[in-house]
């Protein structure tokens, strides 16, 4: 798998720092599959649980590393665990069905050694995250700052629960790209490029 192409793209990302956006856009521009929400909603069909519980429950600090990633009916688990082998197994059929970006999800080390995945973590400024969380996403500038701490905790716990290395730390990913900086559409298309850059080379391989 080391010589092949990249398949996937998988983006982590602080709150606020458009990872969303800058996935949205990759995708939008290779025409490929993007997933996120999605990921989530398929779950709760599969599971037969309201989402909105789902989303109350998904990214908490419960480990699942010692469980197999096989979600089983009737296992009496926290749901915390279960929702977790759902999303593995549901983002492992993406990535093997076609070419997609995920957010998101641990889905970076959840298809470590399954598919070929370019791995990208996104992040910015606090001033800039800031902004964006008050002009994007329209949180209450009282809040703002606490949302945005709590939300990267959020995250960081989950990930750190579920992988055995830990979230942010730029020597498990690809690229790190400052969206502050050098702007969603160059992240862009820095991705694109390094993920045509793989095909590339496999084909002049090919020939």
């Amino acid at each position: 798998m080391k010589n092949k192409p990249y398949k996937v793209i998988t983006i982590e990302r602080l709150y606020a720092s458009a990872g969303r956006e800058v996935g949205e856009l990759v995708a939008e521009k290779l025409g490929i599959a993007f997933h996120n929400e999605d990921i989530l909603e398929k779950a709760a069909e599969k599971c037969g649980v309201d989402i909105e519980k789902l989303k109350s429950v998904e990214e908490t600090s419960t480990s699942i590393l010692h469980y197999p990633i096989t979600f089983k009916k009737n296992a009496k688990r926290p749901l915390t665990e279960q929702i977790f082998e759902m999303e593995s197994e549901i983002i492992m059929d993406m990535a093997k069905q076609e070419p997609c970006v995920i957010v998101g999800r641990c889905a970076d080390y959840i298809l470590k050694n399954t598919v070929k995945t370019l791995t990208v973590f996104i992040y910015s400024s606090s001033e800039n995250r800031l902004d964006r969380a008050l002009n994007v996403y329209g949180i209450d500038e009282d809040k703002a700052e606490d949302y945005i701490k709590a939300m990267d905790k959020k995250r960081g716990e989950f990930y750190n629960a579920n992988c055995p290395h830990k979230w942010g730390s730029k020597e498990n990913y690809h690229i790190c790209l400052d969206s502050g900086k050098l702007g969603i559409e160059t992240c862009a298309n820095i991705i694109i490029k390094l993920f045509e850059d793989s095909k590339t080379l496999e084909d002049n391989k090919k020939a």
